[in-house]
């Protein structure tokens, strides 16, 4: 007697690769995105240039925007709200961003920044981008640290020298036969007394007092100065050495009947400070002391000649110390990050347990004591850092720590754990609704929860579905993987080189509305960097490989989107190019193996209904399979993605040319939203203790769920083998 059955699975989840693993996951999803309005899965996913389809690639415009190399990396500056934003990108050693503006020439769309910069290997990671109020922080541990203010404005993080000492023109012997130059009286603040006022002098102003003792008191002079440089972030740099001692003696003059004091006012030369420079700061000592004490800004990098006049009542606060603005500590930093108003950076290689952090709203300023040696504990060197709430998360080889406190109580350095670890700061991933998202060397890990109000910080592992793609990573390019997050997308993407490639060759996609993984082929894509923009748009550098068929290949920046395409190919023949859209990327759903409650039981599929939403006249290719082998395939009919027993959509082009309802017409057809309906596939396998299918497309497909349909005479699996 035959048993009808049925199992029905809807909404499909995605990738499990455990035993056993829940019915509604799958065991392959390949270049899917969940739509978590309908809760399907489709392919409506490709990739199109940057720029507007009419420059296509290969054409004198292009070659002029991009070298024929590969885009090492990518990132979007934005500012006011994102109402300014550059695209800034490396390609064949140059720092470049874009200029996409109408009307502008093509040469003139990429400006280069820098050239001669380093080019990473696959074991190297690649440069990092870190906003800092007005800035934007470049490093790639190699070629020094940037600061980029937008458009063609970038300046050295950090200062790379002393300013040299003031050089002083000490004042010349009083001469009363000749006007004094470097006196109170030769300045036009300076005013004779009259005849009655014996003894006294007048001043135009109170401010002009000259400096120096009256020689009432003691006549004798002694001073030093110093001075710094201000640059437009703020930062004040290492402060100079001490200019040499200037002595001169003060005199009584007579003139008349006017006797009075001619205080000196010292004149000197002044440095000009590097580029990024507005301002520099001035500091003298009081009569005879030491202490060196704030005298005057010069708001300007361009004077060089000032001149003294303050009296030592007139100075202002204590002159900082030696310690509290040092040399770049950090010219080969490589990563970095912002919390609580200052910026932290890694000592880079040659320093890597080493963490540096300037002073608050200074990016610039360091003080010779503010650091963290990481490397007191086990876990290796820094590989990437990320603020978490009210922590910055020190990500190392093999250990992750936390700075916590501010600037003004003190940071500390607190261990977190140890034995997982992250090889670079591009797959560090800050995810709303999970916290932090980052690939480790043996899966793909989440850290949630906080440290203050009582709450705990904790550690999950979400690879543990997928883990046999994890083991497949290649471990010595780990440190050139990149990872992104995108709120349009609702996704977060890892990509990275598996099986040993010499390029990033594998996606791996977690969906935050069905909490679940899909794959991609990343030689589909061949992204090499990625990015999002003020709309979360996924913006990537393309792999430069030339294509041996057509010797061409696309290079450059693209988006990832919903037009069913993979870029643009030449169909032209000879001198005559003709570009056309790419065909997309191929499209697999390959479900779990369905023992339908009873696996030693034999039973005869007899139906599979896809429950989809039509997409027209697509025809994707069905395959059915039994007991755990996928070399026993057979293959179901071919059938449309419409509705069976209802009059054909009108689409552009209908299966049968006869039938008039089925052409869309312009003008007449009426558009009609995809519809949910069940597509029947009949099965022609034999008996079969476990089932699978699976379903290949490069058309556009939108699938639900589906139900299979069986039955069961009670004939059961004969006994072992044996021994």
């Amino acid at each position: 007697m035959k048993t009808p059955g049925k199992i029905e699975i809807k909404p499909i989840l995605g990738i499990d690769e455990r035993i056993p693993a829940p019915a509604e996951s799958t065991q392959l999803l390949e270049n899917f995105t969940y739509d978590a309005h309908t809760k399907t899965w489709n392919n409506f996913l490709g990739y199109e240039e940057f720029f507007h389809k009419t420059i296509r690639p290969y054409g004198s415009s292009v070659n002029q925007i991009y070298s024929n190399d590969t885009v090492d990396s990518v990132y979007c500056y934005q500012r006011h709200n994102s109402a300014q934003q550059w695209f800034l990108f490396e390609q064949g050693g140059k720092l470049k961003y874009l200029v996409p503006t109408a009307g502008q020439a093509a040469n003139q769309v990429a400006q280069t920044l820098q050239s001669d910069r380093h080019i990473p290997t696959m074991q190297e990671s690649t440069t990092n981008y870190t906003p800092y109020g007005r800035y934007c922080i470049i490093t790639n541990g190699v070629d020094g640290p940037l600061k980029y203010r937008g458009g063609d404005r970038i300046f050295p993080l950090g200062w790379d020298r002393r300013p040299g000492a003031p050089e002083v023109i000490t004042p010349d012997t009083f001469n009363s036969n000749v006007r004094p130059l470097n006196y109170i009286e030769a300045t036009s603040e300076f005013e004779l007394g009259d005849l009655e006022l014996r003894g006294s002098s007048f001043y135009k102003s109170q401010v002009f007092q000259g400096v120096g003792f009256l020689t009432g008191s003691d006549g004798n002079n002694k001073y030093q100065y110093k001075c710094t440089f201000i640059n437009e972030a703020g930062s004040e740099s290492p402060i100079s050495e001490a200019s040499p001692v200037v002595k001169w003696l003060t005199k009584d003059i007579d003139k008349g009947t006017n006797e009075y004091s001619n205080r000196a006012c010292p004149a000197m030369e002044i440095p000009i400070g590097p580029s990024g420079v507005i301002a520099r700061r001035l500091y003298r000592t009081t009569n005879g002391s030491t202490d060196f004490f704030f005298l005057d800004e010069i708001k300007n990098n361009t004077d060089t000649f000032y001149v003294d006049y303050k009296d030592d009542t007139q100075l202002g606060t204590l002159a900082p110390f030696d310690s509290e603005s040092i040399l770049m500590p950090a010219n080969g930093g490589r990563f970095t990050a912002t919390f609580k108003n200052c910026l932290f950076i890694d000592g880079g290689i040659s320093d890597g347990t080493r963490l540096y952090y300037s002073q608050p709203n200074q990016p610039d300023t360091f003080r010779d004591s503010s650091y963290f040696e990481v490397g007191t504990r086990e876990g290796g060197d820094i590989t990437g850092l990320e603020v978490y709430y009210n922590s910055l998360l020190v990500f190392r080889e093999q250990a992750i720590d936390l700075v916590r406190g501010d600037a003004l109580g003190g940071f500390e350095l607190v261990p977190f754990i140890t034995g997982i670890g992250a090889k670079t700061n591009h797959t560090i991933i800050n995810v709303p609704g999970i916290g932090i998202m980052f690939l480790g060397q043996d899966g793909v890990y989440s850290i949630a929860g906080g440290l203050d109000g009582g709450a705990d910080l904790q550690l999950n592992k979400l690879s543990d579905p997928i883990q046999q793609y994890i083991e497949r990573l290649s471990l010595d390019a780990l440190p050139r993987a990149v990872g992104v997050f995108s709120s349009q997308w609702r996704e977060v993407h890892f990509y990275v080189a598996a099986d040993d490639a010499h390029r990033l060759t594998l996606v791996l996609v977690y969906h935050l509305d069905s909490n679940s993984w899909s794959i991609r082929n990343n030689k589909e894509y061949g992204v090499s960097c990625i990015t999002t923009d003020k709309d979360s748009n996924l913006i990537f550098g393309k792999w430069y490989d030339p294509d041996p068929i057509i010797t061409q290949t696309m290079k450059g920046l693209f988006v990832i989107s919903r037009n069913r395409r993979a870029g643009t190919f030449n169909a032209g023949s000879g001198e005559v190019p003709n570009y056309k859209d790419a065909p997309p990327p191929p499209s697999k759903i390959r479900t779990q193996w369905l023992d339908f409650g009873q696996p030693f039981v034999k039973k005869q599929i007899k139906y599979v209904y896809l429950y989809i939403l039509t997409t027209g006249n697509q025809v994707p290719i069905m395959t059915f399979y039994k007991d755990r082998e996928w070399s026993n395939g057979t293959s179901g009919q071919a059938v449309i993605m419409q509705r069976p027993d209802h009059y054909y959509q009108p689409v552009y082009e209908p299966v049968d040319p006869d039938l008039e309802d089925s052409q869309a017409v312009w003008g007449t057809a009426k558009w009609q939203d995809r519809l949910l309906t069940q597509v029947r596939y009949a099965v022609d396998q034999k008996s079969a203790s476990e089932f699978a299918f699976e379903l290949e497309s490069t058309d556009a497909i939108s699938i639900m769920g589906y139900a299979v349909e069986y039955t069961a005479n009670g004939t059961e699996t004969i006994r072992g083998r044996n021994a």
